[in-house]
């Protein structure tokens, strides 16, 4: 989804990629009968930190840098 928010406007990107999320989720818990945590952000990194704020069963979506410095930030999830 990264691509998404890189290729497009913010606010345009944005919206699209929440869309694609949460039809996602939802596929996952009716096929699957599980919960999905979903971060969206401009990359990899910001939107593994994203994914983070809203666990379990949560979707956040940050692009570009609407991260603010009081943002909590688990320094053990960014680990892959």
């Amino acid at each position: 989804m990264s691509s998404i928010c890189q290729a497009e406007t913010m606010a345009g990107s944005l919206e699209k990629a929440r869309t694609l999320a949460a039809v996602l989720k939802q596929r996952i818990k009716t096929e699957r009968h599980l919960t999905a945590t979903i971060g969206i952000a401009s990359n990899k990194l910001l939107a593994k930190i994203a994914s983070d704020h809203k666990k379990p069963d949560g979707l956040t979506a940050k692009c570009g840098a609407s991260f603010s410095r009081n943002s909590e930030i688990n320094a053990s999830s960014i680990g892959w």
